[in-house]
Formats: C-alpha cells, sequence, structure tokens
C-alpha cells in the first residue's frame, strides 16, 4: 500500500474515533496496522479505541504490544493508558508492576496509586494494598489522609512477634518497617517462657539472628508462621549448624551468595532466600554540606574489623587533624572494648575518636555526619552502610568478597592511603547516595519479601476479617476516578466520612476502628495532589484513556500523527 493512502487510512480512523463511531474507527486502524504491524502510535491507538469500546481486556494486549515498539514520551503514554486499562479490569497487581516504570518517566501519581490500592483492598489483599499506600505516601508526604487509614487496615492485619537478642542496626530496620505494615511486638532477649508463649498465640514470629531467642523458638512448639532472618555474621555463627531449621517456615539471609553458599554447605537448609538490604527507616531529608566527621556503627566485633578502621583513621587524622570518628553500636565482649580504647590512647586518638554506644535512633545520630565507614571482613556492616546513605553519608567501604555487586566500585577501598584518599577527595553527593541506598531497599527487599510472606499466610487464614462489607467501596482517597467509556461514575464510598475530623482528634480514629458500613458518602479532601490526566504535556497527541470526558463517555478526542 502506497504510504499516502496508509496515512491517510490511520488519519481517517483517527477522525471516527473522535466522533464516536468507534467500530469503524477500529476496523480502519486494524488495516492500517496490518500494513505496519510495528507502529507504535497506532497499537496504543488500536488499545485506546477497544478501552472506549468496553473490549478492556483486548486492550491491554495492544498496549502491551506498543509497549516494546515506543520509546520515551511515546512509551510514558502507553504505560498511563495500560495501567488505567488493568486497573479498569480489574487487574491491579498487573498495574502495580508497572509502577517502577511509570516512576522513571514521572508519570506515577498519588490517584493512580489510590486507585490501585482500592482495587486491591475490594479482593481483600491487605499486604498488596498496605504496600500500595505507602509508596503512595512515600511518593507524597502530604497526604495525612492515608495515615489513619493505613492504622485502620494495619490493626485488622495478621498479628507478628519480632525477637532478638540485641538492639543493632538489622533489629531497628526490621522493627521500623514491619511495624508500619502490621500490628508488631518487639521482644529482645526475651525468656523462653514468653517466645514459648507468642508461637502458640501470633499470626508470626520473626526472628533476628542466631542467638539464644532462635534456639528456644526452633526447639518449642508452634502454631504460627516462623520466619527467621540473617546476616552475614549470622551465616558463619558457630551454633548455625546445630539447630533444628526445619521448624522454620521461611529462612532469609541479606548476604553475599558466596555466604549464602556457605550457609547451606554448614546447615544442610536449601530453602534460603537471599534479599537485599533490609529497608530502613525513612529520614528527614535536609540538607548536608560537606564535613569532617566519620561515622562507624557495630555492634563491634573481630568481622566488623575494628583496629584496621583505626588504623586507617590514624592515618587520615595524620594528614587533616580537624577530622572525627564516631563509633556507634556495642561490643561484642568487654575484651575486646579495652583492646580498642587502649590503641586509641596508644595512637593519640582518645580525643578525636568517639564510642557513643548504643543509640536509639540511628538516623538522628547520623544527622551530622558526612562519611559512613566500614572496615569489615564481609557484608555484616553493609545495613549500617545503606542507612547511613539513605541520611545522605558519602560510604567509605573497604574491599571484601563480593563487596562489588554491593556497593559502586567509587566507594571501595583497600588500603588504608585509599580511605585517605576517597575521604580528602571533597567528592560529596548527598542526594545520589540516598537515591543509590532507596535502589539497594528496593532490589529484592527484605522486608517486602517478609511482608509477602505474611500476605500469603493471612489470606489463608480465614479468621482474618475482609477490610469491607460485601458490596462497599473503599477508595482510598477523594480523589475523582476517571470514568470509562460507556459507564457512569458509580458513587465513591471512604472509610470514613470526616478524615479531617479524624486527623485532629484521637476519638475520631478509635470511631474509624468500628466496622464499616457502606454508603457513607467520601468528604472531599483539599489535602491530595491535583489529579493529573496526561503523563507528560510534551507527549505526543495520539489517544489516551484518559482523554474520555467525565460527561459525556462516547466521544473522545483524538489529534492525528504529528
Amino acid at each position: 500500500m502506497h504510504p499516502d493512502t496508509l496515512t491517510h487510512q490511520y488519519e481517517e480512523a483517527l477522525s471516527l474515533a473522535e466522533s464516536g463511531r468507534y467500530e469503524q474507527a477500529l476496523e480502519k486502524m486494524l488495516g492500517y496496522l496490518k500494513a505496519a504491524p510495528s507502529d507504535g502510535k497506532a497499537l496504543n491507538d488500536a488499545g485506546t479505541i477497544l478501552f472506549c469500546m468496553q473490549r478492556g481486556t483486548e486492550a491491554i494486549a495492544y498496549f502491551e504490544r506498543a509497549l516494546t515498539a515506543c520509546s520515551g514520551d511515546e512509551q510514558a503514554q502507553v504505560y498511563w493508558n495500560l495501567c488505567q486499562a488493568c486497573l479498569q479490569e480489574g487487574f491491579p497487581e498487573k498495574a502495580s508492576e508497572l509502577f517502577h516504570r511509570m516512576r522513571n518517566h514521572g508519570t506515577l501519581n498519588a490517584d493512580i496509586l489510590s486507585r490501585t490500592a482500592d482495587a486491591f483492598l475490594q479482593r481483600n489483599e491487605l499486604g498488596n494494598a498496605v504496600e500500595t499506600l505507602l509508596l503512595s505516601l512515600a511518593l507524597y508526604p502530604n497526604q495525612e489522609v492515608l495515615v489513619p487509614m493505613l492504622e485502620v487496615i494495619r490493626k485488622r492485619r495478621i498479628q507478628g512477634t519480632l525477637f532478638a537478642d540485641a538492639e543493632t542496626p538489622m533489629v531497628h530496620n526490621l522493627r521500623a518497617s514491619l511495624e508500619s505494615r502490621v500490628p508488631l511486638e518487639t521482644c529482645v532477649c526475651a525468656l523462653p517462657q514468653m517466645i514459648a508463649e507468642r508461637q502458640l498465640r501470633a499470626g508470626a514470629v520473626i526472628y533476628a539472628g542466631i542467638g539464644p531467642s532462635l534456639l528456644h523458638g526452633l526447639s518449642a512448639a508452634k502454631a504460627c508462621k516462623l520466619i527467621v532472618v540473617l546476616n552475614e555474621c549470622d551465616i558463619y555463627n558457630p551454633f548455625a549448624g546445630q539447630l533444628r531449621w526445619s521448624a522454620a517456615d521461611m529462612v532469609l539471609a541479606c548476604a553475599s551468595v558466596e555466604a549464602i553458599e556457605d550457609f547451606k554447605e554448614i546447615t544442610g537448609v536449601r530453602a534460603i532466600q537471599a534479599s537485599g538490604a533490609i529497608d530502613a527507616q525513612r529520614p528527614d531529608v535536609h540538607e548536608k554540606k560537606h564535613g569532617k566527621r566519620i561515622a562507624a556503627v557495630g555492634p563491634w566485633t573481630f568481622r566488623h574489623n575494628p583496629m584496621f578502621l583505626l588504623q586507617c583513621f590514624q592515618k587520615l587524622h595524620y594528614c587533616d587533624a580537624d577530622t572525627r570518628l564516631h563509633l556507634a553500636g556495642e561490643f561484642e565482649d568487654a575484651g575486646l572494648e579495652r583492646y580498642i580504647r587502649s590503641a586509641a590512647e596508644a595512637m593519640d586518638l582518645d580525643t578525636v575518636v568517639f564510642f557513643d554506644g548504643h543509640v536509639k535512633n540511628l538516623n538522628r545520630w547520623l544527622r551530622d555526619k558526612h562519611y559512613i565507614v566500614s572496615t569489615a571482613i564481609d557484608a555484616s556492616a553493609m545495613p549500617s552502610v545503606w542507612a547511613g546513605m539513605a541520611c545522605g553519608l558519602r560510604p567509605v567501604v573497604h574491599r571484601f568478597a563480593g563487596a562489588e555487586p554491593l556497593i559502586a566500585s567509587d566507594y571501595i577501598f583497600t588500603l588504608a592511603e585509599d580511605f585517605c584518599k576517597q575521604v580528602q577527595s571533597r567528592q560529596f553527593e548527598p542526594a545520589v547516595y540516598r537515591r543509590a541506598a532507596q535502589q539497594q531497599f528496593e532490589s529484592g527487599s527484605a522486608v517486602r519479601r517478609i511482608h509477602a510472606f505474611l500476605s500469603r499466610a493471612e489470606q489463608a487464614n480465614t479468621q482474618c476479617a475482609a477490610p469491607n462489607p460485601p458490596g462497599g467501596t473503599l477508595p482510598v482517597n477523594a480523589m475523582t476516578q476517571p470514568a470509562a467509556a460507556g459507564r457512569p461514575h458509580e458513587e465513591e464510598r471512604s472509610i470514613h466520612s470526616k478524615a479531617e475530623q479524624a486527623l485532629a482528634a484521637a476519638r475520631e480514629l478509635r470511631r474509624m476502628m468500628e466496622p464499616v458500613s457502606p454508603g457513607v458518602p467520601a468528604a472531599p479532601s483539599e489535602m491530595q495532589p491535583p489529579r493529573r490526566t496526561e503523563p507528560q504535556s510534551t507527549l505526543y497527541q495520539g489517544l489516551s484513556v484518559e482523554s474520555l470526558p467525565e460527561t459525556e463517555c462516547l466521544t473522545v478526542p483524538f489529534a492525528g500523527r504529528q
């Protein structure tokens, strides 16, 4: 077919669609695609026409084909349309899989996230709904109305208990992240009687690290899900090979691939899941300028190599007397602590090295520091490094086997001289460090894996109450949902009618905890970010499912090929 004829056929299809004659428009567009099957714009337009005809499943197939043929702004619009179609057809899980790409294109907004969370709630998938709402709150922090909503959902979920033998960065991050998802009780150095009682009463128990608590837990009777979270230090714990691992329902290791293989060899456990970082508690973002305060976080064991840290800092302090070293965390034993303190005095560092011991709020402690350093012989100190990076600190990490997949080579040093060069380079980009930490948390997140496991257990537990009575709907915020073609808007419902009053007084939150009655109109919220109706103003002007008018669903503005 002649190119001019093809162009005319394409323009005619757009014109027919604009006038609401979708059947004829689809026939013309499919005819055009027979001659140009890889035209991404036409594939997107065909999907949009099908969406307007209430043939959403077919529309999804065309949008997915369009993704492979488009790029840049064109692809951004296709992602937007595909997400809308998935939500209309009742596939919130497919919509959520697009969020990462939509974030990269700048098209993911609070409205999409809210409607996706609502769709999950209608299916009683509380875990997915919570993850979606947490993402929405992270991207759009001013949505104060989401806080009590999350609290209501969270309190109706599976009850968890976290056991640990010490307050470590891993325990701190686990507690902070899990508490925002499920009701969680944390017990440090618990008695065996308490462990046995919780394993019979709680919905799930989580053990952080290998120690007396885990030893008692694996040998006690249980009527719940039992999860074990390990870091690299735990992998080589001398008791690892003596524990009854068959009692664990899930074993998760935040460690290098090599360490996990060693663990399998030591224990015979094959069903161990490798994971990325444990999400750090989101710190308050503030402007950070270059400085000379260096942070290092324990707990201090021989694996953390504190003597090499002192040697590196002694060389740095010799070159720059204004530098300071701050150590957080307890020592493994009194002998190691005496050795390190006496070494600091012998090196004349006792006035510039500060032993701060146990720190209750790691983010607050890191706030006035500028570098986060690790001299550990393995990945056991990486959780504190990622926590420091999330606060905007530049990482300086001693090379260990398997270090480079975990952190960029620009931040790795081998010799004390390399350590000094990195600190003295004055290259300081807090936003870059925060972004790298966030990517690490999102890549195979340990907390999300634990949460997904708990959500599956929750789904299987018939004692878990539905978040919504049959026939009711629960929009996650008060924004207007786009109407599909030929389908009028349904009245929105809400878990509460007066979010502003709920935020103002605790009694309103208690009122919201009562069983939800269907048919309560949602109060409009002025706290929500403005609804976005197209991905970007610079997108090519093809067809978009968001171009459907709110009042008349049978006409769609179409623009021709530019």
